[in-house]
């Protein structure tokens, strides 16, 4: 998601990058947590992607609301698995 981007509800397709910092390709399962902003946990299919990153495009229901959205990445790998550093967005309703 590009820094001086506005993105907006019900946007599909929108593609979601974090780096991980560090070669994640042998993970074993990947995804994100996300909490909506009316509280609401879900989780999000991700992939490793470029050795170091996780993608996902979003679908018609990620973006389903306006605000501030909390998204933690997951990692599990041999002898580990763990969330990494949260993250903030802000997704804006039509016309905003």
């Amino acid at each position: 998601m590009g820094q001086l981007t506005k993105h907006y509800v019900g946007a599909i397709g929108t593609e979601i990058i974090v780096d991980c910092q560090q070669d994640i390709s042998g993970s074993l399962n990947t995804k994100f947590y996300i909490q909506k902003p009316n509280g609401d946990e879900v989780e999000w299919a991700a992939l490793v992607y470029n050795l170091r990153y996780l993608r996902h495009l979003t679908i018609a229901s990620d973006f389903s609301e306006p605000g501030s959205y909390s998204l933690q990445p997951y990692i599990e790998r041999l002898g580990w698995k763990g969330k990494g550093r949260t993250v903030i967005f802000h997704i804006y309703d039509e016309f905003q």
